[in-house]
């Protein structure tokens, strides 16, 4: 997705398909929810096991019947939609809902059916209002979500210290919290996973590995905005490495979408989808030396 101002790139990401409709091609199906007091943001993508995406599907709870709006603006929220309830009980309510009804519905597919493979819910607000949900209704599929936005200065993940009971994959991480006060959840790198959404839809629509969108041109205004002009990146150096890292525009326009496809693609390599040659992010084995050996 591009600016408005590049219209032919930005048409050119619209693939014409129906939405909802997973291509034969694809293995995965993903889907992300991004939690806020008004409204709950979510995306669906699919996924060829190379990292060829296609958006099938994304939107709101509650649905808008306005093409354009933004979080603080709207006046159709959960507050409506669950009436009586508290500012918790309707979020919980809200996903409770959206959660339920994804992971019990069958998505067409060419040639067949396909259900969710992996939902992540993001905890950086009500983490648990999202553990409650997962305990009722959300099963194996879903998993808690937390995005750190790892800078060039600090230790990549493919640094950190493997400990038991952890799994440590492609720029993400599952922790182990037991005798913590964290709830379970699967961390990843932000500021490499938003580069890496954005390296996809730069790629042009019939190459590997690149990123659609279901639909026509001019479908998808308002989630163009979100994804391409809602925040900005510097490069900066550290540990043999280069970052972009990423910041929200001074002005603080919606990102949710932004970060539901980035959620997306995480939830993908964690259901073992990969770019061809891919082996960054992984640890390298130590050679020991005699003297290693020695002076232990």
């Amino acid at each position: 997705l591009l600016k408005h101002a590049d219209t032919a790139m930005y048409d050119a990401k619209a693939n014409g398909r129906d939405a909802g409709k997973v291509p034969a091609s694809c293995t995965k199906l993903t889907m992300f929810v991004d939690v806020h007091d008004k409204l709950l943001f979510y995306a669906l993508v699919a996924w060829e096991d190379d990292f060829t995406g296609y958006v099938v599907e994304y939107g709101t709870l509650p649905q808008q019947s306005r093409g354009f709006f933004t979080l603080h603006s709207t006046t159709n929220t959960l507050g409506r939609a669950f009436p009586g309830m508290g500012p918790d009980g309707v979020i919980q309510a809200g996903l409770e809902k959206l959660v339920a009804d994804y992971l019990g519905r069958d998505f067409p597919r060419e040639g067949g059916l396909m259900r969710i493979d992996r939902l992540l819910v993001d905890i950086g607000y009500k983490a648990g209002l999202v553990a409650a949900v997962k305990h009722k209704c959300g099963g194996s599929a879903m998993m808690l979500y937390k995005g750190i936005g790892i800078t060039a200065g600090r230790k990549p993940m493919s640094s950190y210290a493997r400990k038991p009971g952890e799994t440590h994959g492609h720029f993400w991480y599952v922790p182990n919290v037991s005798r913590t006060a964290e709830f379970p959840h699967v961390a990843a790198d932000v500021n490499y996973w938003k580069t890496f959404l954005h390296q996809r839809l730069a790629i042009a629509p019939g190459d590997p590995c690149g990123l659609t969108i279901y639909g026509k041109p001019r479908d998808h205004e308002l989630l163009a905005d979100h994804v391409a002009n809602s925040e900005t990146w510097v490069e900066t150096q550290g540990h043999g490495r280069t970052v972009r890292e990423w910041t929200t525009k001074p002005a603080k326009p919606d990102n949710h979408w932004f970060d539901c496809l980035v959620g997306c693609a995480v939830a993908a390599s964690m259901c073992g989808v990969r770019v061809p040659g891919e082996t960054a992010g992984k640890r390298a084995r130590k050679r020991y030396t005699q003297e290693d050996l020695r002076s232990r």
